[in-house]
């Protein structure tokens, strides 16, 4: 009887402190992945380019102003040379408590030669015309839904971006990407990603970069999908293949549990590398 009640007492000691650590500190942690694409279509001018991506800002979600301005002044350091933003600000219902004013200005310190671009998430639509007018003020372009985006560097060769916000349908989706040069290096962007599904069929597509899973918050065997949200379910966490999957950690935490086990928050680096065949 001894030895059970110590069992007890000892798993229980371990899951509280596991997740104290998760509430405290996991939230509080930040983290720079990094991360090659290499593919023989990346055009000539944007081989080594830094792509940043970043997602789920979630501010107020137990994450602060002050942790975001730090992360994105880590964000300027590695020097990227283009910027992607793939979805929520803050959650709808707090948007309220946007300090909109440092919001701008921190996203403006942001430095890209290419340039910085956004999509809208799911949280963004209730106030999606505010949400645009402040990443535009900040210097941000509105890679706007269901529509192909031929992004340049150094004013050579480009790639297209084929964008996506959660309002859009399944038979729209499909007719935008039939619209890519299969000659070309495409990338998807969509804040859902579990519209993977529909995207991996389509031999045009190199990457889809997405968000909105958080990366499931806890990364422990059998739980990544416990936290993760509607549409976000089927792929929460990111899938190699041709195409990739990229999946976002996110900044900020679900309201309902913010929490985070092996799993920070974090940015991704990706640095293309033009391959030959």
């Amino acid at each position: 009887m001894k030895r059970l009640f110590l069992v007890i007492f000892s798993t229980l000691l371990f899951v509280t402190a596991l997740f104290s650590y998760g509430f405290l500190i996991g939230t509080k942690s930040f983290h720079i992945n990094e991360v090659t694409i290499a593919n023989n279509k990346i055009p000539q001018s944007f081989h080594f380019s830094k792509l940043a991506v970043f997602s789920d800002i979630l501010l107020t979600n137990n994450y602060t102003m002050e942790q975001f301005q730090g992360t994105m002044a880590k964000l300027n350091e590695q020097e990227p040379t283009m910027i992607f933003f793939v979805g929520d600000v803050i959650d709808m219902t707090k948007f309220s408590e946007l300090n909109q004013e440092i919001f701008v200005q921190t996203l403006t310190s942001l430095n890209a030669p290419a340039g910085k671009f956004f999509v809208l998430g799911d949280q963004d639509l209730a106030n999606k015309e505010t949400v645009i007018r402040l990443f535009e003020q900040a210097g941000f372009i509105y890679l706007a839904p269901n529509k192909i985006h031929t992004l340049y560097y150094q004013n050579l060769e480009n790639i297209n971006i084929a964008a996506f916000d959660p309002q859009t349908d399944p038979a729209t989706m499909q007719a935008t990407l039939a619209q890519l040069n299969p000659e070309a290096f495409n990338l998807v962007i969509n804040h859902f990603p579990d519209t993977f599904d529909m995207t991996k069929t389509t031999p045009a597509v190199q990457a889809q970069f997405s968000g909105h899973s958080l990366a499931g918050q806890i990364n422990l065997p059998g739980l990544r999908n416990l936290l993760a949200p509607a549409q976000g379910q089927k792929y929460p966490v990111s899938q190699s293949g041709s195409p990739a999957l990229y999946v976002s950690q996110g900044l900020g935490n679900q309201s309902d549990l913010p929490i985070r086990l092996f799993n920070a928050p974090s940015i991704t680096i990706y640095t293309l590398q033009k391959i030959t065949q």
